[in-house]
C-alpha cells in the first residue's frame, strides 16, 4: 500500500512539473478571481494552475472561468521552484541522454 501512494505521489508531482514548465501560454479569466496568464498544456491544464495560483479549487472555477490564448511574450506567474532554469525537455539532454 506504501508503495501504491509513493507511485501516486510521484505522478502527481511530475504531472505538476509538466503543467508548470509548458512553453504555451494562455490567460484564465474568472468573474471571482481575476485575470492571470499561465502556463498552458491544455485548457483544462490552464484552469488547474489558474485554480493552484487563486489558492482555490478547481472545482469553483470550472463552470465561471474562460481560457484566452494571449501573446506569447507576455510573463506567466509560477511557482517559485518552478523559476529559474529548469526546464524537464532539456534535462535529458543536460544528463548527456542520447533519446533527447
Amino acid at each position: 500500500m506504501d508503495e501504491l501512494k509513493a507511485r501516486h505521489a510521484l505522478g502527481y508531482k511530475r504531472a505538476r512539473e509538466r503543467r508548470w514548465t509548458a512553453r504555451g501560454k494562455s490567460r484564465v479569466e474568472d468573474p471571482v478571481y481575476g485575470s492571470v496568464i499561465v502556463p498552458h498544456t491544455s485548457n483544462l491544464g490552464a484552469m488547474e494552475n489558474a485554480a493552484e495560483y487563486w489558492g482555490c479549487a478547481l472545482e469553483e472555477i470550472i463552470g465561471t472561468a474562460r481560457v484566452w490564448e494571449c501573446d506569447q511574450s507576455l510573463p506567466v506567474v509560477r511557482p517559485r521552484e518552478f523559476c529559474g532554469a529548469y526546464k524537464p525537455w532539456l534535462a535529458d539532454k543536460a544528463r548527456g541522454d542520447k533519446k533527447a
